[in-house]
């Protein structure tokens, strides 16, 4: 296919050569869904394993089981999750359909018919009316508008809900649209979303551009109808184009799942062929002295059969019923996010405000384990209101109280003194003009409609300072310049763009005649651009000024074009435009550095960007958990440095390290003195806390008062003292070091975007052992891309030592990937937000793009303390405990299983029944789900003790060492439970004077087992309600009614054996003793911990609850019940 394309209106031939406009955003199909669900799902190590079991269950000469224990769960695991991909998709097939069938007026030989959208081609000229979805990418041929524009609402692809304006091509006339036979020429479908440079043959060559472009899932608004003709459709759109799959996220509790269960197959690989061969010999054995048995001579290939009888018998250690009842538990646990009352925010713009939304149930876990949050600035730790403070204008600040003997008071405008406002001064006229003048800003319905808040501040303020402005069209601008209307002609708006950082307005007064720009920007953009005559250093004060009050700046300037240069200039800017593809940016961004050179200094702005409610609050909390933050703007330094400090993320017992980029041999010697200092100030620091305060695990307590006091220091209700820090300045080139001689609290960093992008490429490993060994980073002037850079360098593989005193992340030895949060509220965000291990996007007034895209979407950033700090903590102790007692459930019967062999001649057969095989890990596994309820503590102790963050964020719920824990458990009260029966029970007869048979005796072992595992759950839990207990208490009467009606069918071998049982006390009072005997030394050893090797957890409840932390009465979540207004568990947590 050729490079551009040739597309001309009603044409035959664009119809065939390109896609029809069929939207697909489903994943199967009626045909597809089995083949390609299955070839999914066994696309799962796991998985694969179970087909594995499932396949040989078949072959009867090694199935020492009935093959339906293994693939009734198998297909039942299996079917559940294609069910919820099939219900999941079923609303991608509706949203799909409702798309493609709805009706368009298109053009069909002359005249409007009305067809499906699926059936639109290139070429077609699509009628679309107002607050209608435009169907598919349009270039804007003609508009009910006088001045051909037409007013767009883009919200579904960059999250902006404020309108933009679109216009039809220049001077270009078409007196009827159905013989309108122009030639469009444009590229190949590409997904940048604001770029269609591309060109026009009619009477003449047209530059067209992405302000002609209509995009797909875009509404029009304030404008009745526009004509547009197809140029991309169906998967070809930008829409289209710009559409990828949400980044594979594994949670980290998942992970080690996965690589713990590859040591328990490796046991039973051991076993199975350790017991295989024991068998072989036994039977060869046999073979020679049991003769009259007639054991025929083995072929080799038998062999084989007694060590994969032994695999398919210990197959039940890697349970399939584990993940089934994970998933169900990540999906209430994202219920319980977006039910939390403390995450809703009524103040946000939707029909029902904001509550928390889990847009992924599979990473729950890891917010109890966040090590790092990088978050944006700018509407995420401030509320993106925008206020206009202060100016600096002639030299001299307006606002901010500045007088004699007084400094900088951000709280001062302007405004809010006598005569600012009336000044009349020429300096004064033109800094006003030029805020009402360049600007994109629209009036909507009489209100302004801006594309930024800071736009619209400055418009307000300009009108405060009385030039108002009044209108905007197509071609001109109208302003109320004190009482005087002035109209001044559009000759080219140069766009504001992350690069350039600045925009411009080229302006021709219609009275006058004057041309002149008006250009605003970043101040490091506009300084640069500036006359070599004009004097900037005050107002550079000013700025920094500003920036130390955390006010956002912008640099205003101007200049006159006399008619010559102009034309000049259009010529080069028409040819420019002539171009397309990214040659054209090219040539217009050299346009653009012709006439935006030698300005004249206006002024400058400074607009307030308050903090949001609760933020330094909620960092506090945060660091005092362990969390070190790294804050990406692309606010200037100094007003990056004066946040960090007023939001806490730079407190001032901490050092601050800068760092700037000169030359690469200078920036590798500063970045290695950095570390040595900061090597320096922990080991001071360290040995300065372990003398104070000692190691809490590593002291034995001897009484309730030494817990206490030890636990206060865990949980940090003991306040390290203040000391008095004498600062030295140390200063290396351009490196400026601020340390005290002796230990600090820490260090923060702070960069600029032109130095992290050396550090990224050059020096990123010295970059990122410093950055791992601050409590704070601050990057400042980043773009996106950098976003995304440092995001991706903070989670990489870093080398962890283990440290005592470490007041950061707790450390650990070996390599690991670290768990990141990134938090931020606009597009800009989404890159940095998709590649952390757990993105949160904010609902704000920058659309919700960021929230979409996110893993978690919350409405302020305060709403993180309840979302880390309990939310997190309750999901990473439910699933590491829930994945554990899994593995112990099952090793239960699978021990049996091989210890039962040494009394059955190592032959391999099962101990089990099929169906209560089958049932173990499926009906009879209701305790286990039941543990999501649990709450380790309650939700104001987790929040007032920020601390216990760091006992989830070590993981030391789950480790090798607990999981071998839970496992070894398993084995140890499977093999007692066997012997214990087998001695009880062995040569006894019923109370009917019947032998005690095979069926009998399993049958009581696994009642037995059934009981343990009832009370484990119960007494291991830290809290009970209602529903934990009567689900859990349901359990053993719902397992005597399910035996009683399996023995009760007559055509069963199995049939009577449940009335011989339960009809004899003495198999009763076995039961109950048996499984006293197995639970009593685990629950014995558990007493102990508690009572003498305490976790904080345990402290904390202890004095919370000091007669009985489990079963203290209902929860919150069942005692209010009737107050629910979104589900009955919508109080919950």
């Amino acid at each position: 296919m050729p490079s551009e394309r040739r597309v001309k209106p009603y044409s035959a031939e664009c119809r065939e050569a390109y896609m029809a406009n069929r939207v697909v955003n489903s994943k199967y199909t009626m045909l597809s869904f089995i083949p390609k669900n299955i070839y999914e799902q066994f696309g799962r190590p796991l998985n694969m394993y179970f087909l594995l079991i499932a396949g040989l269950q078949l072959i009867k000469a090694i199935a020492p089981v009935n093959p339906l224990s293994t693939i009734v769960p198998l297909v039942f695991a299996f079917a559940l999750t294609a069910i919820k991909e099939g219900f999941d998709d079923r609303e991608r097939h509706r949203e799909d359909s409702k798309f493609n069938n709805r009706k368009y007026e298109v053009f069909v030989n002359g005249s409007l018919k009305q067809i499906a959208s699926e059936d639109i081609h290139v070429g077609d000229v699509v009628k679309v009316n107002k607050g209608n979805e435009i169907p598919c990418d349009l270039f804007l041929l003609q508009s009910s508008d006088e001045d051909g524009l037409a007013y767009i609402r883009t919200d579904n692809l960059d999250g902006e809900i404020d309108l933009k304006p679109r216009n039809c091509v220049e001077n270009l006339t078409i007196p009827s649209i159905t013989d309108f036979n122009g030639i469009l020429v444009y590229g190949e479908p590409d997904n940048n979303l604001y770029s269609f440079n591309s060109r026009l043959e009619h009477d003449k060559d047209y530059t067209v551009s992405g302000a002609q472009l209509l995009l797909q899932s875009c509404f029009l608004q304030n404008t009745e109808w526009v004509y547009g003709l197809a140029v991309y459709t169906g998967s070809d759109t930008k829409c289209g184009q710009n559409k990828q799959d949400p980044p594979l996220k594994w949670a980290g509790v998942d992970r080690l799942v996965s690589h713990f269960a590859s040591y328990v197959f490796i046991f039973q690989l051991s076993v199975a062929l350790f017991m295989g061969i024991i068998g072989n010999v036994y039977r060869e054995t046999k073979s020679r002295d049991a003769w009259y048995l007639s054991f025929k001579a083995a072929e080799a290939y038998e062999y084989l059969v007694i060590p994969m009888r032994f695999f398919l018998l210990t197959s039940v250690m890697i349970p399939i019923s584990f993940k089934v009842i994970i998933d169900v538990s990540k999906y209430y646990i994202s219920l319980v996010i977006g039910w939390d009352i403390s995450m809703y925010d009524a103040d946000i713009d939707a029909p029902a405000g904001s509550p928390a939304k889990a847009n992924s149930t599979s990473l729950a876990e890891d917010l109890g384990q966040i090590e790092c949050i990088l978050t944006d600035k700018t509407g995420t730790l401030t509320d993106n209101i925008m206020e206009f403070k202060a100016c600096s204008l002639s030299g001299e600040i307006c606002g901010g109280g500045i007088a004699p003997g007084k400094s900088f008071d951000p709280s001062v405008s302007p405004f809010d003194g006598l005569g600012f406002a009336e000044r009349t001064d020429a300096p004064y006229r033109l800094f006003a003009k030029t805020l009402a003048l360049c600007h994109t800003v629209n009036i909507e319905d009489g209100n302004l409609a801006a594309a930024s808040p800071d736009e619209e501040a400055l418009v307000k303020a300009a009108s405060r300072m009385r030039v108002r402005f009044i209108a905007r069209t197509k071609h001109t601008i109208t302003i109320d310049n004190d009482g005087v209307t002035e109209v001044y002609k559009i000759l080219h708006v140069f766009e504001f763009d992350s690069d350039r950082k600045m925009m411009s307005m080229l302006l021709q007064n219609n009275e006058t005649g004057e041309t002149m720009l008006l250009s605003k920007g970043a101040d490091d953009k506009l300084i640069a651009k500036m006359d070599e005559t004009q004097l900037t250093a005050p107002m550079e004060k000013h700025l920094c000024m500003f920036a130390s009050a955390g006010l956002r700046t912008l640099v205003l300037g101007h200049r006159t074009v006399s008619q010559s240069e102009y034309n000049a200039w259009r010529e080069i800017i028409e040819s420019a435009l002539k171009h397309t593809g990214d040659t054209r940016d090219v040539e217009v961004a050299k346009a653009y550095t012709i006439l935006e050179s030698k300005l004249t200094l206006v002024g400058a702005t400074a607009i307030e960007d308050k903090l949001q409610d609760g933020v330094p609050e909620t960092i506090v909390k945060l660091r005092e958990a362990g969390i070190s933050f790294w804050m990406l703007t692309g606010d200037k330094f100094e007003t990056a440095k004066q946040i960090s400090r007023s939001c806490g993320l730079w407190t001032a017992n901490e050092s601050l390290l800068t760092i700037s980029y000169e030359t690469d041999v200078q920036m590798d010697n500063d970045l290695r003195r950095l570390l040595d200092i900061c090597e320096r100030n922990h080991s001071s620091l360290a040995e300065t806390l372990n003398e104070q305060y000692g190691t809490f695990h590593n002291s034995s307590l001897s009484n309730k008062d030494d817990e206490l006091q030890a636990a206060s220091s865990a949980v940090g209700e003991s306040k390290v003292l203040n000391r008095k820090k004498k600062r030295t300045k140390y200063k290396t080139q351009q490196l400026e070091i601020a340390a005290s001689e002796g230990p600090t609290d820490g260090h923060v960093l702070i960069v600029e975007g032109k130095t992290i992008k050396h550090l990224l490429e050059k020096h990123i490993t010295l970059f990122k052992e410093l950055c791992m060994k601050m409590n704070s980073v601050i990057c400042c002037r980043v773009t996106p891309s950098q976003k995304a850079g440092l995001t991706r360098m903070a989670k990489t593989d870093i080398e962890f030592v283990e440290d005592a005193g470490c007041f950061t992340n707790p450390l650990r030895r070996g390599k690991t990937d670290r768990k990141v949060l990134s938090v931020g509220d606009g597009g800009n965000d989404v890159a940095m937000i998709q590649e952390a291990t757990v993105g949160v996007g904010i609902v704000g007034k920058e659309g919700r793009q960021a929230s979409r895209a996110a893993d978690y979407s919350i409405a302020r950033f305060r709403f993180l303390q309840p979302l880390l700090l309990v939310h997190g903590q309750y999901s990473y102790q439910r699933s590491c405990y829930i994945v554990q007692y899994c593995f112990y459930k099952s090793m239960l019967l699978a021990i049996i299983q091989i210890i039962f062999n040494f009394f059955a001649l190592f032959s391999g057969v099962s101990y089990w029944n099929s169906l209560l095989l089958t049932t173990w890990n499926s009906v009879f596994a209701v305790p286990v789900p039941f543990y999501v309820l649990d709450k380790i503590l309650p939700k104001d102790k987790l929040l007032a003790n920020p601390d216990l963050y760091k006992e989830s964020l070590k993981g030391k719920s789950l480790t090798m060492n607990t999981f071998g824990w839970f496992v070894g458990r398993g084995a140890i009260q499977g093999i007692m439970c066997l012997l214990f029966t087998f001695i009880v029970f062995n040569d006894s007869v019923s109370n009917n004077a019947q032998p005690m048979d095979f069926q009998s005796c399993f049958t009581v072992t696994y009642t037995i087992l059934v009981m343990v595992q009832v009370w484990t759950v119960i007494l291991e839990s830290n809290s009970m309600t209602v529903v934990n207990l009567v689900g859990i208490f349901s359990m053993p009467p719902f397992y005597l009614a399910f035996i009683a009606a399996y023995a009760a069918i007559p055509v069963l071998s199995y049939y009577g054996v449940a009335t011989r049982l339960f009809s004899d006390p003495a198999v009763w009072l076995a039961v109950i003793l048996l499984t006293a005997a197995l639970f009593v030394p685990s629950y014995s050893y558990a007493v102990y911990q508690e009572n003498f090797r305490p976790t904080p957890f345990q402290v904390i409840r202890r004095r919370a609850h000091p007669v009985d932390p489990i079963l203290s009465g209902p929860s919150e979540d069942f005692a209010n019940l009737e107050t629910s207004t979104t589900s009955p568990l919508a109080r919950h947590e």
